[in-house]
């Protein structure tokens, strides 16, 4: 079941075709999957936080690199904070445990890891380390 936050997200991304497109019109399972991963018993604590972290930064409406401004490209920062998270949570308890809660296919999951995400890194480094530095990550 989705929440209404998912489907808001999903409906502010669902046209974009900008930089970053196919990661951006993914953020409602990046947001799903943060959201499951929180549940999860094999989350360590120190993970726990930083999803918790990752999740408030989601709806935070006035983040570092807006929607309001930017419109859907706004999603960019959270996603990349949240794909990164998400990332560490694999490196410890393996993809699968990502996978038990990831709403799109799973070779989109692989995508977003592997590709999407240092794609964004490379191409908006200097984001990426402000939403870092200012999660205190």
């Amino acid at each position: 079941m989705s929440s209404s936050f998912e489907q808001e997200l999903a409906t502010q991304v669902a046209a974009y075709d900008g930089p970053h497109s196919r990661a951006i019109r993914l953020s409602p399972s990046v947001y799903a999957c943060v959201v499951g991963l929180l549940n999860e018993p094999g989350t360590p604590q120190r993970l726990r936080l930083k999803l918790f972290a990752v999740m408030g930064y989601f709806v935070l409406a006035e983040d570092l690199y807006p929607e309001s401004v930017h419109g859907a490209e706004g999603f960019i920062d959270d996603v990349m904070l949240a794909l990164t998270v998400m990332s560490e949570v694999g490196q410890e308890n393996g993809r699968s445990v990502l996978e038990q809660y990831w709403k799109s296919d799973v070779s989109e999951l692989a995508a977003c890891l592997d590709d999407y995400l240092p794609a964004m890194i490379e191409d908006r480094y200097d984001l990426y380390e402000r939403v870092m530095e200012y999660m205190g990550f």
